[in-house]
Protein backbone atom coordinates (compact mmCIF):
# COMPACT_ATOMS: atom_id res chain seq x y z
CA UNK A 1 0.00 0.00 0.00
CA UNK A 2 3.04 2.49 0.47
CA UNK A 3 4.52 1.83 -2.56
CA UNK A 4 0.70 3.10 -4.07
CA UNK A 5 1.14 5.90 -2.57
CA UNK A 6 4.52 6.93 -2.94
CA UNK A 7 3.16 6.51 -6.73
CA UNK A 8 0.41 9.17 -6.28
CA UNK A 9 2.69 11.21 -4.30
CA UNK A 10 5.09 11.31 -6.89
CA UNK A 11 3.13 11.84 -9.78
CA UNK A 12 1.60 15.66 -8.07
CA UNK A 13 3.03 18.29 -9.48
CA UNK A 14 1.84 21.32 -11.40
CA UNK A 15 3.46 24.04 -14.04
CA UNK A 16 1.64 27.29 -13.20
CA UNK A 17 2.32 30.64 -16.26
CA UNK A 18 0.71 34.07 -15.35
CA UNK A 19 0.70 36.92 -17.41
CA UNK A 20 1.45 40.17 -15.48
CA UNK A 21 0.58 42.36 -18.00
CA UNK A 22 -3.32 41.04 -18.47
CA UNK A 23 -6.17 41.33 -16.15
CA UNK A 24 -7.75 38.08 -15.48
CA UNK A 25 -11.37 37.47 -15.93
CA UNK A 26 -14.29 35.16 -14.35
CA UNK A 27 -13.59 32.97 -18.09
CA UNK A 28 -12.15 30.08 -16.79
CA UNK A 29 -11.78 26.59 -18.74
CA UNK A 30 -10.29 23.21 -18.62
CA UNK A 31 -8.34 21.19 -21.25
CA UNK A 32 -6.86 18.01 -21.22
CA UNK A 33 -3.48 17.20 -22.64
CA UNK A 34 -2.46 13.79 -24.14
CA UNK A 35 0.86 12.07 -23.11
CA UNK A 36 1.88 8.30 -23.09
CA UNK A 37 4.38 6.09 -21.86
CA UNK A 38 4.55 8.27 -18.11
CA UNK A 39 4.60 11.35 -19.64
CA UNK A 40 7.46 10.91 -22.20
CA UNK A 41 6.03 10.95 -25.34
CA UNK A 42 3.17 13.44 -26.81
CA UNK A 43 3.05 17.50 -26.93
CA UNK A 44 1.49 19.58 -24.28
CA UNK A 45 -0.13 22.37 -26.11
CA UNK A 46 -2.85 24.91 -24.97
CA UNK A 47 -5.06 26.67 -27.70
CA UNK A 48 -5.66 29.62 -26.33
CA UNK A 49 -6.80 31.90 -29.35
CA UNK A 50 -9.64 28.94 -29.60
CA UNK A 51 -10.58 29.40 -25.44
CA UNK A 52 -9.89 32.64 -25.25
CA UNK A 53 -10.52 34.51 -28.03
CA UNK A 54 -8.11 37.68 -28.46
CA UNK A 55 -8.78 38.30 -24.89
CA UNK A 56 -5.74 36.32 -24.12
CA UNK A 57 -4.52 34.04 -20.85
CA UNK A 58 -4.34 35.43 -17.88
CA UNK A 59 -3.41 31.93 -16.24
CA UNK A 60 -2.30 28.82 -16.94
CA UNK A 61 -2.06 26.16 -14.68
CA UNK A 62 -1.07 22.48 -15.84
CA UNK A 63 -1.24 19.42 -13.20
CA UNK A 64 -1.65 15.82 -13.04
CA UNK A 65 -4.77 15.89 -11.05
CA UNK A 66 -6.62 12.24 -9.38
CA UNK A 67 -8.24 11.58 -12.00
CA UNK A 68 -5.17 12.01 -14.58
CA UNK A 69 -2.91 10.03 -11.98
CA UNK A 70 -5.28 7.68 -11.48
CA UNK A 71 -5.63 6.83 -15.49
CA UNK A 72 -2.52 6.75 -15.98
CA UNK A 73 -2.06 3.81 -12.85
CA UNK A 74 -4.52 1.91 -14.16
CA UNK A 75 -3.35 2.11 -17.98
CA UNK A 76 0.18 1.14 -16.31
CA UNK A 77 1.52 4.19 -18.15
CA UNK A 78 1.08 3.91 -21.71
CA UNK A 79 -1.89 7.02 -21.34
CA UNK A 80 -0.79 9.70 -19.30
CA UNK A 81 -3.23 12.81 -19.28
CA UNK A 82 -2.67 16.39 -17.60
CA UNK A 83 -5.19 18.90 -17.05
CA UNK A 84 -4.77 22.77 -18.22
CA UNK A 85 -7.11 25.29 -16.41
CA UNK A 86 -6.81 28.43 -17.94
CA UNK A 87 -7.79 31.82 -16.59
CA UNK A 88 -8.91 33.99 -19.80
CA UNK A 89 -7.90 38.07 -19.58
CA UNK A 90 -10.49 40.50 -19.28
CA UNK A 91 -11.59 42.63 -22.43
CA UNK A 92 -13.33 43.09 -25.35
CA UNK A 93 -12.03 40.06 -27.15
CA UNK A 94 -14.47 37.59 -28.58
CA UNK A 95 -14.95 33.97 -26.64
CA UNK A 96 -14.97 31.65 -29.31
Amino acid sequence: MSLLALLFAAACNNTTYVAKTVTPSSMKAEQRMTFYWWGLSGVGEVNVAQTCGDRGAARINTQNTFTDSLLGLVTLGIYTPRTAFITCGAGTGNST
